[in-house]
């Protein structure tokens, strides 16, 4: 509201009530002014560009006196604070506030360019078993995953490792395929297991008596996988008809991943996505799989802020699309489909775990820009794509058909 001294000038200028009201009715219908869709910073700068060089469209501002410059001050204040608003409705709506419609049209975000990295084949598992699919679909993905954890250990990557990897592999096939298996319809059995188990005989046969030869310490670890290998292999045959899942001339090898892996920096996060995994493979429940692949992605976040640290924005920038693959395709999607389940959690609940999904994507978009690259366009990218993600968690509790929620917790 104006001074006193302003207020009582205005009453007594014709010229200055009428510009008042003049600003007054433009300040009110801001909000009415139809906002194009958003085509991206650069037409933001062009529509501001050609503001600038515009013909004025409004008539003249009346010359005033000495006695009429304070009220001029007070007018062009609120001409700014109109023209901040105009900005801030503009900019909100296309850059800060960006609906589903407007993330859908960002440009998709790659994992890695190829050839994947290890850690982003072992995430791409994890994106498959995170999906709501059938027990057969999750069989596969759970066999991959297998797969990758004996492509580690063909590596040579010495003892300790060794045993990690050989307590990865133990549980992925006992505590994550064998209960898959037993979910499956027994018609499926058959066509989807027996290649499982064709694998796993190749992989005892040709592979584990050699992955140690010379050091009895692995050695004892490479008998302890050929035994894990023969006995769900046999748990594995019970579960099909008679006859099926024999042991056959061994076919072809299947293609072996290139394991490029610096054990003592990446082991915790190799154990991390291995587990997940697992889970996500068992767990029907759609938010506990958005809880869990949002698990992941602070793991993630975490490594993200070690290369920080250490200034190696390649790496950084790597992880940082590895959040938007989990938040868009393991988050976001998990919390549409839980809305929709029966029964539905609560709004408060998931616009609580949303909450705490933007505080987790916030931190690492700020470890992100704090992390020095050769190239800042590589981390750019990397912030809007965790950017990006963030938003589709957003979005995804949107329900318009229920009431806002009042959670005063």
């Amino acid at each position: 509201m104006p001074s006193t001294e302003v207020a009582a000038h205005v009453a007594e200028c014709d010229d200055c009530r009428q510009y008042q009201q003049d600003l007054l009715r433009i300040e009110s219908n801001i909000a009415r002014i139809p906002v194009p869709p958003s085509r991206g910073p650069e037409a933001f700068k062009s529509i501001l560009r050609q503001l600038a060089t515009a013909e004025p469209v409004m008539s003249p501002i009346p010359t005033l006196s000495r006695r009429s410059r304070r009220p001029l001050a007070w007018a062009m204040t609120v001409l700014a604070a109109s023209v901040l608003v105009a900005v801030g409705i503009y900019w909100s709506m296309n850059r800060g506030g960006q609906d589903d419609q407007q993330i859908a049209k960002q440009p998709p975000v790659p994992i890695k360019d190829q050839p994947a990295t290890y850690v982003a084949q072992l995430l791409d598992c994890n994106l498959s078993l995170a999906e709501d699919a059938s027990p057969r679909q999750k069989a596969k993905a759970v066999a991959a995953l297998t797969n990758l954890i004996q492509d580690a250990m063909e590596s040579k990557p010495g003892n300790a490792p060794l045993q990690a990897l050989a307590k990865m592999h133990h549980d992925t096939l006992f505590a994550g395929l064998l209960p898959i298996a037993q979910r499956m319809p027994p018609a499926e059995r058959e066509e989807a297991l027996a290649p499982i188990i064709d694998d796993l005989v190749r992989f005892h046969d040709e592979q584990v008596a050699v992955l140690a030869p010379e050091d009895p310490a692995e050695d004892k670890v490479a008998k302890s996988i050929a035994k894990d290998i023969r006995d769900i292999r046999h748990q594995l045959r019970d579960l099909l008809p008679a006859g099926v899942g024999q042991a056959k001339a061994p076919g072809q090898r299947r293609p072996r991943s290139i394991v490029t892996i610096d054990w003592k920096r990446d082991l915790p996060l190799i154990e991390a996505l291995v587990t997940a995994g697992r889970k996500l493979a068992l767990e029907q429940n759609p938010l506990k799989r958005a809880e869990q692949s949002h698990d992941l992605a602070e793991k993630m976040g975490e490594e993200i802020q070690q290369a920080a640290q250490v200034g190696d924005g390649a790496r950084a920038a790597e992880y940082g699309h590895y959040v938007h693959a989990l938040l868009t395709r393991a988050v976001a999607s998990n919390m549409t489909l839980a809305q929709n389940a029966e029964p539905a959690p609560s709004q408060a609940d998931l616009d609580r775990f949303a909450r705490a999904v933007s505080e987790t994507s916030k931190a690492i978009e700020a470890d992100l820009k704090r992390t020095g690259a050769p190239n800042p366009a590589v981390i750019d990218a990397a912030v809007k794509a965790v950017s990006i993600g963030r938003l589709k968690v957003e979005n995804s509790v949107k329900d318009k058909n229920r009431p806002p929620a009042n959670d005063k917790k």
